[in-house]
């Protein structure tokens, strides 16, 4: 009977040590899979931190391609219509155009360049929206980004024949007058500006050849 005793007492130990290393084992398992997790976690981030600094990157390439096109496009413009405009037809010189085609060509090639201003300034703000979406990310240095300095400029535009650069606090109405003052000294509407005026000089043009 103690024999018996002894060799029940013994299995009964052996079963609850098994049970303590099977809790053991699964308690190990299951933190060893959450650390797997969390490790993966934190590489899924980084990984979609990269995606979108290498997006931003290549919108803010985008963005000083477009300006240099813009401006590029606009010097272009200036040199054909001074071409175009020595090309017309004056008293005591053969003609091989006449002033009529040299005002459609320029009146022509006027509009089709604002069209494409008018497309590049549309790109610009998609880029500039898309740009600050990106930004808000990496709070609190979204403030800092080059989106939202370029959609936020503390200091206004410096007016002719005025010294100093003018803080918008400084200006009456400030707040009021940003997006006025913003609209009209930027660089859309002094290339919008030049476009107006070709087509204005050209219409005239064609008006009396």
């Amino acid at each position: 009977m103690k024999a018996n005793n002894r060799i029940h007492q013994t299995a009964r130990s052996a079963a609850a040590l098994s049970r303590h290393v099977g809790c053991a084992a699964g308690g190990a398992g299951r933190w060893a899979t959450n650390d797997r997790t969390g490790v993966k976690d934190m590489e899924e981030k980084q990984i979609d931190k990269d995606y979108l600094l290498s997006i931003h990157a290549a919108l803010t390439g985008m963005h000083n391609t477009i300006i240099t096109a813009r401006f590029a496009v606009a010097g272009l413009y200036v040199a054909a219509s001074a071409f175009l405009v020595t090309a017309l037809p004056s008293d005591g010189r053969p003609v091989f155009i006449t002033a009529s085609w040299i005002a459609l060509l320029g009146l022509s090639l006027t509009v089709a360049l604002w069209l494409l201003e008018i497309r590049n300034v549309c790109l610009l703000e998609n880029l500039d929206d898309r740009g600050r979406i990106i930004e808000e990310e990496f709070k609190p240095c979204a403030s800092q980004g080059f989106f939202h300095l370029m959609a936020n400029q503390p200091i206004g535009p410096k007016i002719p024949f005025f010294p100093r650069k003018t803080s918008w606090s400084c200006i009456p109405y400030g707040k009021k007058a940003k997006p006025i003052m913003s609209y009209i000294f930027s660089h859309s509407t002094g290339l919008s500006l030049i476009y107006l005026f070709g087509v204005i000089f050209w219409v005239r043009v064609l008006w009396i050849s």
